[in-house]
């Protein structure tokens, strides 16, 4: 038999400031999982209101199917003329599953609030499962890296500003479920490059010149990288 009970937890495992500094973590980064009647909001996030300079997980980072681990930023308080660098630089050492990073929004249903969000260099040593990268990217149908994306639109946006994720690295392979309905991407207006187990994927240099999803696993069919207008 099994019994669910109506307990909620909310801010049960969650890093929030305004502005987030180098923040090292020794061991893994776990979500939590939601087997209750209740609600869980906020378990596995570190959210930055601002910018998020550089975070180094040594471990993995595991999200679950019903709650995402969450990595967001919406941008920097005073933008350069051409930067607004949202979230400096990760680090992963192990593997990632059921995580989203998110620069512009607080999350992928979040108010998205910052057109002009930037990554830098994101380094994934393990496999990437499940894992989406946006930077100023709405998921209108909620799935990143398809052709529902589209480019987020703000008061501030800055025409000289592009929203831009620097570079990719993942050291082993990358998938997602093989589920139907679901996808993945890596999404912003300009994506600087990729490389996935030593081998560059084929871009067009330059933003918005990659507007068809280009698939990057033949693993489950349903991860691409995708520039938006």
């Amino acid at each position: 038999m099994t019994v669910h009970n109506l307990f909620s937890a909310v801010d049960s495992g969650v890093v929030y400031a305004q502005e987030l500094g180098n923040i090292f973590i020794g061991g893994d980064f776990v979500a939590g999982k939601d087997d209750s009647l209740g609600t869980l909001e906020n378990s596995g996030v570190i959210r930055a209101g601002h910018s998020l300079k550089s975070l180094t997980i040594v471990g993995n980072v595991v999200g679950d199917t019903s709650n995402h681990a969450l990595i967001s930023a919406r941008g920097q308080l005073v933008p350069g003329a051409t930067t607004d660098v949202a979230i400096g630089s990760i680090k992963v050492g192990g593997n990632t599953k059921f995580l989203e990073v998110i620069a512009g929004a607080a999350s992928i249903n979040g108010p998205y609030e910052n057109a002009d969000a930037q990554i830098g260099n994101v380094v994934i040593a393990g496999n990437c499962v499940a894992t989406s990268i946006a930077a100023g990217v709405n998921a209108g149908n909620g799935q990143f890296g398809d052709l529902g994306d589209y480019g987020l639109s703000s008061l501030n946006d800055q025409p000289k500003v592009v929203s831009r994720i620097a570079s990719i690295v993942v050291g082993g392979t990358v998938s997602g479920t093989g589920a139907v309905g679901d996808h993945y991407g890596f999404v912003a207006e300009q994506v600087g490059s990729v490389k996935i187990s030593g081998k560059q994927v084929l871009l067009t240099s330059g933003a918005g010149n990659d507007l068809t999803p280009v698939n990057i696993t033949v693993i489950t069919n349903d991860v691409s990288v995708l520039e938006v207008l």
